[in-house]
């Protein structure tokens, strides 16, 4: 397994894939040779590969399967379309500590992260790219749209979250509510009503602040 993007969001999920992979099973990429998480990594003594000749040897080899953990929706979608025409497949990662039963709900095979102590009930799908961090609970019927970010420490209620939506930490979308795409959720907020695509909200309960352009 091929892990992309050596920031935060990969290193809060290193121990869980750690309990998935062993450590020969797990190669790690970055499109940045400066990028400053190489000494980390390398120095834990990972395998981490820096150039796209590289990638393609790595393909070569027979394992295609990758996650890309950037942050960023619309960087991940970007990597994740780069390294599948490397001859990367693109596949999910659901964490062994999660609360996700397989049968009763519907997450992409296509780069859906769902991390330690996520929730995920019966009913909900989880669409290509989406993250859903650690501690996050996503209630039955949600539908969690393509390259969308939940923060961890969220609360999603039967709701809708569009397509390359960001949800900040802490924040609670209440029952019915449809998130557009394209929007941005602060910290520590309470959506109880609508928002249409490209709004950007905050607040308890949220308001609108501008359009997210």
């Amino acid at each position: 397994m091929l892990i992309a993007g050596l920031g935060g969001n990969c290193k809060d999920a290193l121990a869980d894939m750690l309990d998935k992979y062993s450590e020969a099973q797990l190669d790690f990429y970055t499109d940045s040779a400066t990028d400053k998480n190489i000494a980390f990594f390398e120095g834990k003594g990972f395998r981490v590969h820096k150039e796209q000749n590289e990638l393609v040897s790595y393909f070569a080899k027979g394992d295609p399967a990758f996650i890309s953990f950037i942050g960023n929706n619309y960087a991940r979608e970007k990597q994740v379309a780069y390294i599948s025409g490397q001859g990367g497949a693109p596949s999910k990662f659901i964490s062994p500590r999660s609360m996700v039963n397989e049968r009763l709900v519907d997450i992409s095979p296509k780069n859906a992260v769902v991390m330690h102590f996520a929730n995920v009930s019966a009913g909900s799908v989880i669409q290509e790219g989406a993250i859903i961090y650690a501690y996050t609970a996503v209630a039955h019927d949600v539908i969690v749209g393509r390259y969308a970010f939940v923060s961890a420490h969220c609360a999603v209620s039967n709701s809708i979250i569009g397509d390359y939506t960001f949800v900040g930490l802490n924040t609670m979308i209440g029952p019915g509510v449809k998130v557009g795409k394209h929007c941005i959720i602060g910290a520590n907020s309470y959506v109880k009503d609508d928002l249409p695509d490209n709004g950007i909200a905050a607040g308890s309960p949220a308001k609108s602040i501008r359009e997210n352009k």
